[in-house]
């Protein structure tokens, strides 16, 4: 079973034993593979697979509002994963995901002004992070096995090699 849950324990007395605190589920999807916060803490961003004609299916980005207690779709049949919400919580960056190769991507948090930042053209990239409003952080997987790990700079939309042998853990 590929379904994945997003659950949430809240805490409200902080006597309360940890082991008697109850889950409560506030998304499920299909492979969900990461999540992440915006600033306020009241939202996060994640990113799920689903069926759209019952042949083909898509990875998209989704918010849940933890305030409204719902969720919603911000991309669109995009093959969209691995999302990273910007400092300030306005852009989410992510995998964009073609046939044969992923792109570094950026998304307001409405999910307009989508644009493809790099392209690695004969590789692939993962684990994108904001490291400050500026810049975000990726890996970067070559055919050749090699992986670097590279900042691309929003101001300048250029891409620079951080560290040439990069050995992600895990």
């Amino acid at each position: 079973d590929d379904e994945s849950r997003i659950e949430m324990v809240e805490r409200k007395d902080p006597s309360d034993s940890i082991k008697d605190l109850i889950p409560t589920t506030i998304a499920v999807g299909k492979n969900i593979q990461k999540i992440s916060w915006f600033p306020n803490s009241q939202q996060l961003v994640f990113d799920s697979i689903r069926s759209k004609d019952g042949y083909s299916s898509y990875s998209d980005l989704y918010i849940y509002d933890l305030t409204k207690g719902k969720k919603h779709a911000i991309t669109k049949s995009q093959r969209a994963r691995e999302p990273s919400v910007s400092p300030g919580g306005q852009r989410i960056a992510f995998v964009h995901i073609g046939q044969g190769f992923t792109e570094l991507a950026l998304v307001d948090q409405n999910g307009e002004n989508f644009q493809v930042l790099y392209n690695p053209k004969r590789g692939r990239i993962s684990r994108p992070e904001f490291l400050n409003s500026d810049e975000i952080v990726f890996a970067e997987k070559e055919i050749t096995g090699r992986e670097t790990l590279k900042v691309f700079n929003l101001n300048t939309l250029q891409s620079m090699t951080i560290l040439a042998d990069y050995q992600p853990v895990g």
